[in-house]
């Protein structure tokens, strides 16, 4: 949780301008890695999977296994702590260009066969990054 008050009234000043606000605790599984110095990401695109009963294991190795064999940047690899079946997989741009070029090399090389066998539900959001702690 934030301990620090003055991060908690600015968190509770930008919760005040939105119809809903969803906090989740998660456990880090891998941090972003490979991040070039100077990089500022303005985008943020995330998977959020849900496996299949009893295959979060397997889907998180597949993740994984998967993360380690692409060149560039490193995603980080997150599960909220809440959710024995929810994982999810987090990378960042630094334009709505890089987002676009991403998402169409997942379309172009197709989703790893191991992710659709582990996986229940799929759901893939892109947000803006409007602050980020210097």
């Amino acid at each position: 949780m934030i301990s620090n008050e003055s991060a908690q009234n600015r968190l509770a000043e930008t919760a005040s301008l939105c119809q809903s606000v969803e906090t989740n605790i998660l456990e880090r599984i891998k941090s972003a890695e490979d991040i070039p110095d100077g990089f500022v990401p303005k985008y943020m695109a995330r998977v959020i999977f849900t496996a299949k009963l009893g295959m979060t294991r397997e889907l998180i190795e597949a993740l994984l296994e998967t993360r380690e064999s692409n060149p560039g940047m490193k995603h980080a690899i997150t599960r909220p702590i809440s959710s024995g079946q929810r994982v999810r997989i987090t990378q960042v741009y630094a334009n709505i260009d890089d987002v676009r070029a991403g998402l169409a090399r997942v379309q172009e090389s197709g989703t790893p066969r191991k992710w659709v066998e582990f996986t229940q539900t799929v759901v893939r959001p892109v947000d803006r990054i409007r602050y980020l702690k210097s």
